[in-house]
């Protein structure tokens, strides 16, 4: 598969999924969106600067509530979304925490990852099977 290839199959069928909405948040969304044209979903508090991000999207959570409603929100997001790959990523202490506590429950809907191995090429290629084993017409 070439970069464009690529490129084209991640911006068409993979959906980032932000938990947390920090800095380092809208940092990786912007570059998801220079290298390949994806637009991510931020999960968190909305912020002033979302309104001028034009890499990423904004999903309010609830707020101040128990960890266990994050999840089912996130589940929820998954099942309405379940035609795209949905990688999720967390992005602060606390959205690692509550990833590693749920892990088998968001790992039936979405790709675990994080900001540091997400460019890897093994990552990539697990998209590349995952959207194989999902849409064989459409991905050449």
């Amino acid at each position: 598969m070439t970069k464009a290839d690529i490129r084209d199959t991640l911006r068409h069928h993979v959906r980032p999924v932000l938990l947390g909405n920090t800095a380092e948040a809208h940092r990786l969304a912007s570059r998801l969106f220079r290298r390949f044209g994806v637009i991510s979903l931020i999960c968190g508090k909305p912020r002033l600067r979302d309104l001028f991000d034009a890499a990423s999207q904004t999903l309010r959570l609830p707020q101040n509530a128990c960890e266990r409603l994050c999840v089912e929100a996130l589940l929820e997001l998954a099942r309405a979304n379940d035609e795209l790959v949905l990688l999720l990523i967390p992005c602060s202490d606390e959205a690692k925490e509550i990833t590693r506590r749920n892990k088998i429950a968001l790992e039936r809907c979405y790709m675990l990852s994080d900001a540091d191995t997400l460019f890897t090429s093994s990552v990539l290629a697990d998209t590349e099977q995952r959207l194989r084993a999902r849409k064989p017409h459409s991905v050449t």
